[in-house]
């Protein structure tokens, strides 16, 4: 049996009420989901909102290390300079999103032909033909 090709893991926030939908903003969501998105997607973990102090955004900053993107329905100019400066890419999705949806694309584009900003994101290079990530199959 073939090794399956390799895909990256990327660790994604999402701004949730619900834990079904992206449809918080950062600052006012009741719960951050982070999930592992790896070729499984097994690992998930609810981070409940830390509650707001002098600098609401520092202690939502630290429940988000190591994420890589932010999903997030509204994010204020400065909060994004911070998370940007953190490392974390902010996602502002226009309409409330199901987490599934957007982590299903997310995969797809990581696997298929990932565009320049997810390239940065995993700190690689975008696959070529002949790229141990491609697959026949990539984007199907």
């Amino acid at each position: 049996m073939p090794d399956a090709p390799l895909v990256p893991r990327l660790l994604v926030a999402c701004a949730t009420s619900d834990l079904t939908w992206v449809d918080s903003d950062v600052g006012a969501a009741r719960h951050l989901l982070l999930v592992d998105l790896s070729p499984t997607r097994k690992l998930s973990l609810v981070v409940d909102a830390p509650p707001e102090g002098d600098d609401p955004l520092a202690a939502r900053l630290a429940a988000l290390a190591g994420v890589g993107v932010l999903f997030t329905t509204r994010l204020p100019e400065d909060w994004s300079l911070r998370l940007a400066a953190a490392g974390i890419f902010p996602v502002e999705v226009e309409r409330p999103r199901r987490v599934d949806e957007i982590l299903d694309q997310l995969r797809r584009l990581m696997v298929a032909d990932p565009p320049l900003w997810l390239c940065r994101v995993l700190r690689y290079q975008p696959p070529r033909d002949d790229h141990p990530w491609s697959t026949p199959d990539a984007g199907a």
